[in-house]
């Protein structure tokens, strides 16, 4: 198990994740990063809880999208395309779970403040 430092709106987080995964998962803290600052100018007033918040409704619909596209996709290869579906749905779980550790641990922290 590996802790990797992330940083997101100016707030460093420790994360834990399985060995090989460090970089990944420093990609996406990144892109969660990015994501929230953007939508940090469209609602100026909103605190970093209610914009991680936000972010993940938007993720969440990003996945939505992509799964009604993916079955709207022609099956040349019904098996083939098993493969890549699991393989597409777990990096996406990976995500969606590090992303929610996060959100929990952002609201533990605000919690005990």
């Amino acid at each position: 198990m590996a802790i990797v430092n992330v940083s997101i709106r100016n707030c460093s987080y420790q994360i834990a994740c399985n060995d090989g995964e460090e970089e990944n998962l420093k990609n996406l803290a990144s892109s969660l990063s990015d994501r929230v600052d953007r939508l940090s100018m469209s609602y100026a007033k909103a605190n970093d809880s209610l914009l991680l918040v936000i972010a993940a409704l938007t993720i969440e619909n990003d996945l939505e999208e992509l799964k009604k596209k993916r079955h709207q996709l022609p099956l040349y290869d019904k098996k083939e395309q098993e493969k890549k579906t699991v393989a597409a749905d777990n990096s996406v779980s990976e995500a969606l779970d590090a992303i929610s550790e996060y959100v929990e641990n952002l609201a533990r922290k605000i919690n005990n403040l």
